[in-house]
């Protein structure tokens, strides 16, 4: 068959529906699979992570809902996807053991987009996914929502594999000024456009490193709780949202 996309999201398909998904043998060709929103758990997406004929598989889109770490780990084994360069598993209660998994996977050097957000990775999981080696080609990655803190932003900023990286969204964490001093230190993201650092912890402190890292910036600070910052300089913008306190 000719199937290039098949979009099954937002619909009740749940762990039995998945399973029969993944039994599919004809889709030799399938590119673009979206089963997002369908109540699949660790079985569905274990049965999914099996499926030895999608081998063209350019996207997956398996967001909101519910496979937990023990089906992130199932994915993360699964080696026949050399192809997969957009992976989306945002809301899916993965925490730092399945974030652990998934960034041992060595099959997906081609990966340009991983969306983790809206998960429970924590600090562990950050430090994790911040040893992967082989997402050479990663040009956005995005860990909003997951209870992230100055432990895992420092890990994450110590990256060297990186240095594609265009798009960073950390928003919604824990990160504080010392936080987002460390990432103002990194050296390897030098193609990073879009940093997004709002509705964190971060002070005048925070902000001043990250001016200091790129001088070009404008960064005007207004003396109020959640108060909009917003830098840019050229090619490159921080979104930030200081809590000042």
């Amino acid at each position: 068959m000719n199937l290039i996309t098949l979009n099954l999201a937002v619909n009740f398909i749940r762990d039995e529906g998945a399973c029969a998904i993944s039994e599919n043998n004809s889709w030799t060709n399938l590119k673009i699979l979206n089963l997002s929103s369908n109540k699949i758990g660790a079985k569905g997406a274990s049965a999914v992570s099996r499926n030895t004929t999608w081998t063209n598989l350019t996207s997956l889109y398996f967001l909101d809902n519910s496979i937990g770490d023990e089906g992130a780990i199932a994915l993360s084994m699964n080696i026949i996807w050399r192809h997969l360069a957009t992976l989306y598993l945002q809301g899916n209660s993965i925490g730092a053991e399945g974030a652990t998994a998934i960034s041992k996977n060595t099959a997906w050097t081609n990966l340009t987009t991983l969306n983790l957000s809206d998960n429970s990775i924590g600090d562990n999981g950050a430090s994790a996914i911040s040893t992967n080696a082989s997402w050479m080609n990663l040009t956005t990655l995005d860990l909003s929502y997951n209870h992230i803190g100055d432990e895992g932003a420092s890990a994450v900023s110590k990256n060297i594999t990186w240095t594609n990286l265009v798009t960073f969204n950390l928003s919604w964490n824990s990160i504080s000024d010392e936080g987002a001093s460390v990432l103002s230190k990194n050296t390897t993201w030098m193609n990073l456009k879009t940093l997004n650092l709002s509705w964190n912890s971060i002070g005048n402190r925070g902000a001043s490193a990250v001016k200091e890292k790129w001088p070009r910036a404008i960064i005007p600070v207004e003396e109020e709780t959640n108060s909009s910052l917003f830098c840019s300089c050229y090619n490159f913008s921080i979104i930030l949202y200081i809590i000042v306190r």
